[in-house]
C-alpha cells in the first residue's frame, strides 16, 4: 500500500471511531 492510501485509511477510521461514539 502507499502511504497516502495509509494515511486516508488512518483518517477515515479515526472520523470513524469519533463518529462512532
Amino acid at each position: 500500500m502507499n502511504r497516502r492510501q495509509l494515511a486516508k485509511n488512518g483518517f477515515l477510521a479515526l472520523c470513524g471511531a469519533l463518529l462512532g461514539k
